[in-house]
């Protein structure tokens, strides 16, 4: 099953950001998602839905140059983070780890739960400021389809 939701970031009035991301449930890098819908005891729609459903707030950034640690995260969807991290999750993945949500802005070894992925850049060292996000802006995901995702 593939479930869309991208992360395309569109900066609105009062530091909301809306973040487009498409979720893949048969991915290698996304099988986590089924996961976390077991832990919740939920099916995945309905952690998309949940997720995508919330807004987070930025509470720092860090980890890797611009890693947005954002709270938020409904209660249910809580994961523990892996006992043995991943050598490379790719930039733009989207991950629950514990009882927060974030974006991986470049690619690095993580133990998040990786849910999903965009194809915005969030960190870019040319930018100033070089980090997308910072901390105290808002957050909501919005499920896209892979169409979407690709263009």
């Amino acid at each position: 099953m593939v479930l869309p939701i991208s992360l395309i970031l569109i900066q609105l009035a009062l530091s909301l950001v809306i973040l487009d991301y498409l979720l893949q449930a048969q991915s290698a890098h996304f099988r986590y998602l089924g996961l976390v819908a077991q832990h919740a005891g939920r099916t995945a729609q309905e952690v998309v839905d949940l997720h995508s459903g919330a807004e987070y707030r930025v509470s720092c950034l860090g980890f890797t140059p611009g890693f947005p640690f954002l709270a938020g995260l409904p209660n249910e969807l809580g994961t523990p983070r892996r006992k043995i991290p991943r050598k490379e999750i790719p930039a733009g993945s989207v991950a629950i780890g514990g009882t927060q949500t974030g974006i991986y802005p470049v690619k690095s070894p993580g133990g998040w739960n990786v849910i999903g992925r965009t194809a915005l850049r969030l960190f870019d060292p040319t930018k100033s400021p070089p980090a997308f996000l910072r901390a105290g802006d808002r957050v909501r995901f919005r499920s896209i389809t892979r169409e979407e995702f690709e263009a």
